[in-house]
């Protein structure tokens, strides 16, 4: 078995393992997502979609990091989200509503992802009942995900944004830049750094308080 064998055999078990934490996968289903599952090895800083382009494919993300962003009516960037190894990307303009997409999908790091046809991902989904299942939850926890971080966007509180952030890429601020980290925070690097500053100091204070 060749290396190439190997790595989309690993990258696959991986995929079915995330996707029976949703539900259980039945024999059928299970060969027929292999069959549709192609591995793409992606360099940093490249595009699987950009603004005014429709994303035809589905990705789930196998290795590295890969960011959504928009820009605004103002001009500045707004990161919507950043995803990590086990997440799927799919551009809800393309796939929900039929229409070009708002957003620039692109890899931070070198990134691996499997990819399915969108087209043939629908026919599949639809004639497996469990699968179909499986996509609806899916679907609505990526909803639910956006909601949170629009919540999160309208908050005045950016050292509560920056701990939520920690919390969720928990073990990946290494890979980040604080460029991107701000970005992600809608702050400068400067803003950034401030936070970091006073996040430091109330730990400080709450360990000194303890010992008194």
């Amino acid at each position: 078995m060749s290396r190439q064998d190997i790595q989309l055999q690993q990258s696959r078990k991986f995929f079915f393992d995330r996707l029976r934490l949703v539900g259980s996968v039945s024999e059928a289903s299970e060969f027929s997502l292999s069959q549709a599952s192609t591995l793409l090895d992606l360099p940093k800083n490249d595009f699987i979609c950009r603004k005014g382009q429709r994303m035809k494919k589905i990705y789930f993300v196998v290795e590295g990091l890969i960011e959504s962003s928009l820009i605004a009516d103002n001009g500045k960037k707004v990161v919507q989200r950043i995803y990590k190894p086990g997440d799927f990307i799919w551009d809800h303009q393309s796939v929900v509503e039929g229409s070009d997409s708002i957003a620039n999908y692109k890899t931070l790091s070198h990134s691996s992802v499997l990819m399915f046809e969108l087209d043939e991902l629908q026919t599949i989904v639809k004639s497996q009942a469990d699968l179909w299942s499986h996509a609806v939850k899916i679907a609505l926890k990526e909803l639910m995900h956006l909601q949170e971080r629009v919540i999160s966007e309208m908050s005045s509180d950016t050292s509560e944004k920056y701990l939520e952030f920690l919390k969720e890429y928990q073990g990946l601020v290494p890979f980040l830049s604080n460029k991107k980290i701000a970005e992600f925070l809608g702050v400068t690097e400067q803003g950034l750094h401030k936070v970091r500053t006073k996040l430091k100091k109330k730990q400080l204070e709450q360990g000194l308080s303890e010992l008194q």
